[in-house]
């Protein structure tokens, strides 16, 4: 085999654009690289990667920190770089006099044996590590456990709350509520890094004018957070545990000590950090150290593509940070806009949504119009027709079945037409309410599904029919048996080949319960119902995959103690009744290549990208009195002093009619900065798109009757209308 066959089996056969060679061969650090959605930024960050061991006489593998933000992205990247060392390695062999080629070949040889012990991890991976070589100087010990201290948390803040009780501020106050409030708090400072000590307190206005109730509710407020909080602190340092922020947290405080960032810029040359747009006050303090520290800090990110303030993520880092770097650097920051996911015709419809204005509640809100672009030899290769569509007022159902029957896009190759598959397309929901219901829906009609980021494993038809069947067997009354001729397996066995009587089975199956384990139990009525094959017929491939994970967590549960048939059967009933959330199961691959629908949150649909992109739900309200926050504590922007407030929602407090006069200022520039982040959530959502888009809304004259703020709503007002009544479609099935 010749070096050119090795090259195109190991490296995609595309040289760097001029602005992604210039990304990759700069050598000037900080910097902040801005990449557009699809611009290529994991193969530009490998190739940075490499063209650094080539450059740097001084550096291997071992001096590199590569952050990334998902477990999923720590593995493309540790592929990726994986390919083009192997193909460096390959060119010093075959091609010795490259005059590209700086390093020798023992030092590429070198490179290729580290590169499985090359540090690439999550922040949290990557803050682990400080953690467990340098927590002992701040009294952690090294082999700590990263667990939840929910229960511990619960009993401390009853706890506290109780002590407080007697104070004829809190009398009227359901405990309830308090303890709700207090656990919101606690969540959202930890999301943040926010550690709430005497500046921050000092400077939080709480002394408005006729505001006496409340300003007396927040003393006492801070007074009881400071108790639970400093008693949390310190049971976990009594049981050595530390929670997943806390590794951020902790490290970041170990960062400031002299010794710590010493032998941290000893050990790490260069640190990579990939989505910077979605870090928190603690992230923030971590990159900015070390970099003040001279190691060489090589950021990337998307302000556009910021999407996690619920987990405590804040856009104003990333502009911070993007001017620190300027500052520091003496450099203007590179932007690469150029999209290699997107049609180039769908791309300029992507482009003229979101240089649109966007405005609400009378004022317009900011969002960055910089838009993608295509470089010169993709534009106009298009083949799909059609490639945006509005639909007024049609299901799902009706949309997918019309795409897959109707609709023809490129092949992988980009050359050919085909018809549309369940598996081109994905359905793109804004909440996990809409996940579940539409999974469900989907599934009724036969349409094979996966579904991500959703929550309704124990809401599913076959854990519910599961239940059932351990029910009328532990049970016996005749309503449950009746009950078992709506589920599943009651139509698995008799439409079955096998011709197996359903009472029989039932009898059977009583038998096995008295001697086998759940595990077993479950693999006898998988088995012995052909439950399996009767799905994978209806490529029903979502609910063999819940089986087995249902399986799998019978076994876990059973690890800790024998688990009884009558136990699994109350936990299954727990679980169901009390709503329990837990995701639905990662479709097996085999199954999948056979066609499903993807199912996404959008929030897991980022960095990700499919041929046919459904967004549905465009007119849902963006602003309802239930997404109001109960307890708003947040950086009041002024001049030079930083201030905060904090503000409570009034009707959260039973008997007490007295309105915080702080919580509708603090809201209004609360929900501005929620709707600004809507905005960047739709964004994510239409660039994951290639060859289709899809909009479903309702009829707007009468949606807009309404007073409300949706996606809808900003689609229609784009010039006036004619946007919307251009790309208009309808068709009949």
């Amino acid at each position: 085999m010749n070096f050119n066959e090795i090259y195109k089996q190991i490296v995609i056969d595309r040289k760097p654009t001029p602005i992604q060679k210039s990304v990759i061969e700069d050598m000037k650090f900080p910097k902040y690289l801005k990449a557009g959605a699809g611009s290529g930024k994991t193969e530009v960050l490998a190739r940075k990667i490499i063209n650094i061991l080539k450059e740097d006489d001084e550096v291997d593998l071992q001096k590199f920190a590569i952050i990334t933000f998902t477990n999923k992205a720590t593995d493309e990247m540790k592929e990726r770089i994986g390919k083009f060392l192997y193909y460096h390695f390959l060119k010093h062999y075959y091609v010795r006099k490259d005059p590209e080629l700086i390093r020798d070949e023992n030092f590429m040889r070198k490179q290729v044996e580290l590169y499985n012990m090359i540090d690439i991890s999550t922040i949290h991976g990557f803050c682990e590590k400080i953690i467990r070589d340098y927590g002992m100087l701040d009294n952690i010990s090294p082999n700590f456990e990263i667990a939840s201290i929910k229960n511990d948390q619960n009993k401390i803040i009853i706890e506290v709350m109780n002590k407080y009780y007697n104070n004829d501020v809190l009398s009227n106050i359901p405990e309830y509520v308090l303890k709700n409030l207090l656990e919101i708090f606690l969540a959202d400072n930890e999301n943040k890094g926010f550690i709430i000590d005497e500046f921050i307190k000092k400077n939080t206005d709480i002394n408005t004018i006729n505001n006496d109730y409340w300003n007396n509710f927040k003393k006492i407020f801070f007074e009881i957070y400071d108790e639970v909080y400093g008693k949390i602190e310190k049971i976990k340092l009594e049981k050595n545990i530390l929670t997943s922020n806390d590794l951020v947290k902790r490290a970041a405080k170990l960062i400031e000590n002299s010794y710590v960032i010493n032998k941290l810029s000893d050990k790490y040359k260069y640190i990579f950090l990939d989505e910077f747009q979605d870090t928190n006050n603690n992230q923030f303090e971590i990159i900015d150290n070390l970099m003040k520290k001279g190691v060489k800090v090589f950021l990337v990110g998307d302000d556009k593509q910021s999407i996690y303030a619920f987990r405590g993520s804040d856009i104003e880092n990333s502009r911070k940070m993007a001017s620190v770097v300027e500052k520091l650097n003496h450099d203007e920051q590179i932007t690469m806009t150029e999209n290699f996911r997107t049609d180039y015709e769908l791309l300029k419809i992507i482009n003229e949504i979101f240089e649109h204005k966007f405005n609400a509640q009378n004022e317009e809100l900011e969002f960055d119009t910089e838009n993608l672009t295509k470089i010169e030899k993709l534009q106009g290769n298009d083949l799909s027709d059609d490639p945006f569509n509005i639909i007024h007022d049609r299901e799902l159902v009706d949309v997918i079945k019309h795409l897959h029957d109707n609709v023809k896009i490129k092949d992988k190759k980009n050359t050919l037409l085909r018809n549309v598959q369940y598996g081109d397309i994905a359905v793109l929901c804004r909440s996990n309410f809409d996940l579940d219901n539409y999974a469900q829906l989907l599934k009724e009609k036969d349409i094979p599904v996966e579904v991500f980021g959703g929550k309704g494993f124990y809401k599913s038809k076959e854990i519910i029919d599961t239940f059932k069947l351990f029910n009328s067997v532990i049970n016996q009354a005749k309503v449950y048996q009746t009950e078992l001729k709506f589920t599943d397996y009651y139509k698995s066995i008799v439409t079955s080949k096998d011709e197996i009587n359903f009472y029989l089975f039932i009898d059977e199956l009583s038998l096995v319960f008295r001697k086998e384990s759940i595990e077993g139990i479950l693999d006898f009525i998988y088995a012995k119902s052909n439950i399996i094959e009767y799905y994978r017929f209806h490529q029903k491939y979502q609910s063999i995959a819940n089986l087995h994970k249902l399986k799998d967590i019978a076994r876990e549960i059973a690890s800790e103690d024998f688990l009884q048939p009558i136990e699994f059967m109350e936990f299954l009933n727990n679980m169901i009744m009390s709503g329990k959330e837990e995701d639905e199961a990662e479709v097996a691959n085999e199954d999948k290549s056979k066609g499903v629908v993807s199912l996404y949150s959008i929030h897991k649909s980022k960095g990700l990208e499919f041929p046919v992109v459904i967004i549905p739900k465009m007119e849902k309200n963006l602003v309802r009195k239930s997404l109001e926050p109960k307890i708003i504590f947040k950086e009041i922007k002024e001049k030079d002093d930083k201030k905060y407030g904090i503000a409570f929602k009034d009707n959260r407090l039973r008997d007490i009619n007295i309105k915080d006069e702080d919580y509708e200022e603090l809201l209004e520039d609360n929900t501005k900065e929620m709707l600004e982040e809507e905005i960047r959530i739709f964004y994510v959502a239409t660039t994951r798109a290639e060859h289709k888009l899809i909009l479903l809304t309702e009829d707007s004259s009468e949606v807009d009757k309404k007073n409300t703020v949706s996606w809808g709503k900003w689609i229609r007002e784009i010039d006036n209308g004619n946007f919307e009544r251009k790309y208009l479609y309808s068709f009949s099935i």
